[in-house]
């Protein structure tokens, strides 16, 4: 199974009988610390469980439509990891991704958690790249 959550689980889909899950918010890593590392999930998170993460596109970059929406529109964390995917190489491991996120991502610890044993698998088998 495939989480994408942001504040919570929001979205479930089946992905390849493997758990991967993706976490945004203050204090993430909270949510994963007693994950047992047998249930075939791996998580990663943008900070400990004891901190927040930093947020980015903040005023004065937080325009949508021209428009100042008085808000951070994302985290460090995220937009690393966003735009290490949006360069499309799907043989990347989720351990050479998470290894390129934690050394941009400097103001949080970014962590991983759960089932190790899946890093060497290419971001491929959880993520398309079929821009149109």
């Amino acid at each position: 199974f495939f989480f994408q959550a942001e504040d919570g689980i929001r979205d479930f889909c089946l992905s390849r009988g493997l758990g991967d899950v993706y976490k945004r918010q203050c204090e993430s890593g909270s949510m994963f610390k007693h994950l047992p590392n047998n249930w075939r999930i791996y998580a990663t998170s943008a900070a400990s469980p004891d901190e927040s993460s930093w947020g980015y596109y903040c005023r004065p970059n937080d325009v949508v439509e021209g428009k100042h929406i008085g808000s951070c529109l994302g985290d460090h964390y995220s937009i690393n990891w966003m735009e290490d995917s949006d360069r499309g190489v799907l043989s990347e491991t989720l351990h050479e991704q998470f290894e390129i996120v934690k050394s941009k991502t400097l103001k949080s610890q970014v962590m991983e958690w759960g089932d190790l044993s899946v890093n060497p698998q290419p971001i491929g088998n959880f993520q398309a790249n079929n821009y149109k």
